[in-house]
């Protein structure tokens, strides 16, 4: 892994619910690693998103991330489709979007 680049943990309790959601309604795609435990996507220039099993009920959420998709309106229509609630906000002229996931953990999606 760069130096530079980004690696983000969110432990879930249900892993096989988050890792649809990442991998199919965000877009990640195909897993780099995929087990009963640990799904790890590839976040680009070195980076990954790891979501880990085991998170009990008294663990609150984790800070909001931050991701640019190559295709904001596309992965839009898909938390559309979800169902997913979005919250729209601006932050240094960009337009933001404000989602959480399956167990409420903020995700951010910028253009």
């Amino acid at each position: 892994m760069r130096a530079d680049s980004a690696e983000i943990l969110i432990r879930v309790r249900d892993l096989a619910v988050c890792r649809v959601f990442y991998r199919d309604i965000l877009g990640f795609g195909v897993p780099l690693v995929d087990s009963n435990f640990l799904c790890s996507f590839s976040l680009g220039d070195g980076g990954r998103l790891t979501l880990e099993s085991g998170r009990t009920p008294e663990e609150a959420p984790r800070a909001p991330w931050i991701f640019l998709p190559e295709d904001a309106e596309d992965v839009l229509d898909r938390l559309n489709l979800y169902g997913c609630d979005i919250r729209k906000t601006e932050a240094g002229g960009r337009s933001v979007w404000e989602v959480l996931d399956p167990e409420q953990n903020p995700v951010c999606l910028m253009d």
